[in-house]
């Protein structure tokens, strides 16, 4: 009805439709798009060629058509390019092109997480590389995971102390707290990530995997320091108010989450050693009821799991270690003068470098020695 049963028209709007398609869903940037525009119009060309043959369009008709179209595709560019940052704030939906954006590390949120809480910045660049390992092993949207990871923990940023990974051997200022306003601050990280999503405009799906990446889960250190202390508890006051993950993306940033943080403390990071520490705790992510709303399945579970295997054996390499080094590798101070260089050695016992003994026999032949080298050294 909309084209009256014009088949010509049909066949130029259906064709330069799902041309357009096809180019903007395998675009990666704003670039793309802009250089996809030019295949589009040739392509609108040919098809609207194609269908004024068919309405038997006079020659002198042909220019005026080929006009029309290129004004069509550079309206349809602008437009796109205006609207789409509107469209995202209004809906609340982040495109492909926005998470680009937000993936990189320049973005004034991810900047402040680096200078303010180093540790947990850090931490959030190994979940990315987890998650995006494990989105592409079960063909999940690997992007989401990884944009989502990298401010999972933004939230973060104003109570930077109160968290392990930023405490750097200092001390713990929780030790000075009761078990329940301990509980209240490390809940507040997920509250204050979501009012900060929502300040910078993330979208809403990042918003809910920063909601969603601690679930409903117990706070099991400071409970059992609660009963330790000869309190009844209730453990519903030191569970995360959550919700559990509703989609597999937040999922995987929730095991990737956990494994990651659990990992650092392994002795001995092993490969079997590795594997197995990952299958124990997604193990009790799974049995805590944690992954019962979103999609995933065993299949999907195991992909994971050897994806986070096979990601943090790499960061646990073995290196050579060199004669004179200890298993931390530094090395005793004896066999540090062992490997000093020549020249170093022979200045121990003859006034430092070779410059500096240059220099100061030059003094020697002038002024003096002493007065020689200091020059040297100014």
């Amino acid at each position: 009805m909309i084209f009256r049963g014009d088949v010509a028209l049909f066949f130029f709007y259906f064709m330069s439709s799902m041309t357009n398609t096809w180019l903007v869903l395998r675009a990666q940037n704003r670039q793309d798009v802009v250089w996809g525009s030019v295949p589009l119009f040739l392509w609108m060309v040919l098809t609207g060629a194609g269908a004024a043959l068919i309405m038997r369009l006079e020659v002198h008709q042909m220019p005026a058509l080929v006009l029309a179209l290129m004004c069509n595709a550079l309206l349809s560019l602008f437009m796109l390019f205006a609207l789409s940052p509107v469209l995202e704030m209004l809906m609340g939906y982040t495109t492909r092109f926005r998470m680009m954006e937000l993936m990189n590390l320049e973005h004034p949120l991810l900047q402040e997480l680096m200078v303010k809480v180093p540790g947990t910045y850090h931490h959030s660049l190994m979940v990315s590389n987890l998650v995006e390992a494990g989105a592409v092993a079960i063909g999940a949207n690997s992007l989401l995971c990884k944009v989502g990871a990298l401010y999972h923990d933004i939230g973060k940023i104003f109570r930077p102390r109160y968290f392990i990974e930023n405490q750097f051997g200092g001390r713990n200022p929780h030790d000075k707290l009761s078990p329940a306003m301990s509980v209240r601050i490390l809940f507040s990280h997920v509250k204050d990530g979501v009012k900060l999503a929502e300040e910078y405009h993330l979208g809403r799906e990042i918003t809910d995997i920063i909601q969603q990446h601690h679930g409903n889960r117990a706070a099991m250190s400071f409970y059992g320091k609660a009963k330790q202390m000869g309190e009844e508890p209730d453990l519903e006051d030191f569970c995360y108010p959550g919700p559990r993950p509703q989609t597999r993306e937040a999922a995987i940033v929730m095991l990737a989450d956990s494994v990651e943080a659990s990992s650092r403390t392994l002795s001995d990071p092993t490969p079997s050693v590795i594997r197995a520490h990952v299958s124990k705790i997604m193990k009790d992510v799974y049995a805590d009821g944690q992954l019962d709303n979103c999609d995933l399945t065993f299949r999907d579970l195991s992909r994971i799991a050897d994806a986070f295997v096979s990601i943090i054996t790499g960061l646990h390499h073995q290196r050579i270690t060199y004669p004179g080094q200890d298993k931390n590798g530094i090395f005793a101070p004896e066999d540090a003068e062992d490997l000093k260089p020549e020249w170093m050695v022979e200045g121990d016992s003859s006034g430092g470098s070779p410059a500096a003994q240059g220099t100061a026999t030059a003094g020697d032949a002038g002024t003096g020695g002493t007065q020689g080298a200091e020059e040297g050294k100014a």
